[in-house]
């Protein structure tokens, strides 16, 4: 999240808005939680917001994360807007991704 380009420069410090409510594959704390493909971080996520997967959203922009939101029960949309691959819709959809959208404008639920 402080990685978020243009962010900063608008005034939005996206990890103070999610400060307390970021799970990772990679977090120290947890070290038996494995990193994606694995569905470690989406199943930890649905345990902490005591949520069932199956009603669960993920947006993922790459096919090793939504194989990872597919494999812990979530639907999964792919985000393509930042995409450097060739094809990133087919790559999305053929890892399981629901639909794609390449702009936040087109995220309607």
């Amino acid at each position: 999240l402080e990685l978020t380009q243009g962010q900063r420069q608008h005034g939005v410090m996206l990890p103070a808005l999610f400060e307390g409510h970021i799970i990772s594959g990679t977090d120290p704390a947890h070290p038996q939680r494995q990193s994606k493909p694995a569905p470690d971080a989406y199943v930890a996520a649905a345990a902490y917001y005591k949520a069932n997967p199956a009603e669960c959203l993920a947006i993922e922009d790459s096919a090793i994360g939504v194989k990872a939101a597919i494999a812990a029960g979530f639907t999964c949309w792919g985000y393509t807007g930042l995409s450097q691959a060739p094809n990133p819709i087919e790559e999305l959809l053929n890892a399981g991704a629901t639909r794609t959208f390449a702009h936040w404008d087109e995220f309607i639920i």
